[in-house]
């Protein structure tokens, strides 16, 4: 892009390894016409870090960010709640890792998916939980594994309990106020926020709209865990 003179912008919206940036890329990037990274965080617990294999330097994800804002771009990171494997307290521990991000603009948070054929699957499998999801079914913002951690409707208000968290501060509200007359902010804050809204209240009106998002009514309950179909 540097060579050709062409001048565009572009954005990286898929989650990046943090620790594979450095201050000389960072810059390359800027010059070429980046304007939004995003980096996949998942989980801010060492111990989760571990149990899906993903291995981030939490460390990393401050020093990526900081290298962002330094050259101007936009920044996003990706959270994930309700591992099988996961802890109330991984969870909050997440939620204040993200808030605590100085540099990071915007958060999203969705809920651990044991897509078919996947190791999350697997491991689900592994700890003597069935997976009889349907791929119609298996929406991220629609929590799928319940424990005697969480339960679905506890983990729906703790994505609520995230996303408010994150925002409540000054300097956030007023990216969002700037974003509202943007194409974007329509479908990437006000659906996402409606949509925890429905998905709170439709928790309180049982099987019947459960078997909208899961299948049939039908559950499973092994090894203190349970994921519904």
């Amino acid at each position: 892009m540097l060579e050709s003179g062409i001048r565009v912008g572009f954005s990286f919206p898929n989650g990046m390894r943090a620790e594979r940036m450095d201050e000389e890329l960072m810059a390359v990037m800027a010059a070429a016409g980046v304007h939004t990274v995003t980096v996949a965080v998942e989980s801010a617990s060492e111990r989760m870090q571990k149990v899906i294999r993903k291995h981030l330097r939490l460390d990393s994800v401050t020093d990526f960010l900081r290298l962002a804002k330094r050259y101007g771009m936009r920044t996003q990171a990706f959270f994930i709640i309700g591992f099988p494997e996961e802890t109330l307290t991984e969870i909050h521990q997440t939620i204040r890792f993200a808030r605590r991000l100085r540099d990071l603009d915007y958060a999203f948070f969705s809920f651990a998916t044991p897509y078919p054929g996947t190791e999350l699957e697997r491991r689900a499998s592994a700890l003597g939980i069935p997976v009889a999801l349907t791929m119609d079914a298996l929406d991220f913002y629609v929590p799928h594994v319940e424990t005697t951690e969480f339960s679905f409707r506890k983990l729906k208000w703790l994505r609520l309990k995230a996303s408010l968290s994150f925002y409540a501060t000054p300097r956030r509200l007023w990216n969002l106020a700037r974003e509202i007359s943007g194409p974007q902010f329509r479908t990437l804050y006000l659906a996402s926020l409606g949509r925890m809204m429905k998905l709170l209240i439709w928790s309180r009106h049982g099987s019947q709209k459960r078997r909208r998002y899961h299948g049939s009514s039908t559950s499973h309950r092994k090894s203190g865990l349970r994921i519904t179909s």
